[in-house]
């Protein structure tokens, strides 16, 4: 967020001024207890549970997630009503169940990693799961296919390999619907030492800015737009 819109991280873990959740949130939240349920109890059994059972906790995860929400009049519903947004988090659930599942022995699950950074600043991150100390795989939901050069640049992965302080290779395990179809796809990527010390770097810099209390708005940034932005108003963009 912070390389978003530092503005836009000021608002939020600064002010602590939280904006409504949208209904992608609510969705991947959904999707990600689900299938975290199945791949937990599959390091020990090395068997996946029941689709059935599956889609039930994505079901209820649904509803916990809108009800942490403050109900559904709290959630901003521009990607989705709540009907097509539940039904979308369970048929992508069974989704992952039937392809990505089956190709999926995790050894451990919703790893939390710890790294801290300078002056008491805590660098946290939860790997969704591992197959073995240098693989490592992420859940995610989406409406469009991620491509490769995206893929090799995100952030998520460099923050993954940051923390368990080695190369690692990376699998983007992506869930897709558009609105009209749906569809899996894993996006395999990596990454080396010299990316780790690259973003041990950015994130120091990063945490000298908050430090330093740097919080220059971004017009430029694809996310500055009343649709995408909860802060649009408040930063004032929204009353040029």
């Amino acid at each position: 967020m912070f390389n978003r819109c530092p503005r836009q991280y000021f608002y939020r873990y600064v002010l602590d001024i939280k904006s409504p959740p949208g209904a992608a949130l609510i969705r991947g939240q959904a999707v990600d207890r689900a299938t975290a349920h199945n791949l937990t109890q599959k390091v020990d059994s090395g068997i996946d549970l029941p689709t059935e059972d599956v889609l039930e906790v994505a079901a209820a995860s649904y509803d916990e997630a809108i009800d942490r929400a403050g109900g559904e009049s709290e959630v901003d519903w521009r990607e989705g009503d709540p009907g097509f947004i539940k039904d979308s988090s369970i048929g992508l659930t069974a989704l992952h169940m039937r392809v990505h599942a089956p190709l999926i022995q995790p050894t451990d699950v919703q790893v939390e990693l710890h790294r801290e950074v300078q002056d008491g600043i805590d660098f946290v991150g939860f790997l969704d799961f591992e197959t073995s100390p240098t693989k490592v795989g992420d859940i995610k939901t989406g409406r469009r296919s991620m491509r490769q050069e995206a893929a090799d640049k995100d952030m998520q992965a460099h923050a993954y390999a940051y923390l368990k302080g080695h190369a690692i290779d990376f699998g983007f395990y992506r869930l897709i619907d558009s609105g009209k179809t749906r569809k899996a796809e894993i996006v395999q990527t990596d990454r080396t030492r010299a990316q780790i010390d690259w973003y041990e770097d950015a994130v120091k810099e990063v945490a000298n800015a908050v430090l330093a209390g740097n919080f220059p708005p971004n017009p430029t940034s694809p996310m500055c737009s009343k649709k995408y932005c909860g802060y649009w108003q408040k930063c004032g963009l929204g009353n040029k």
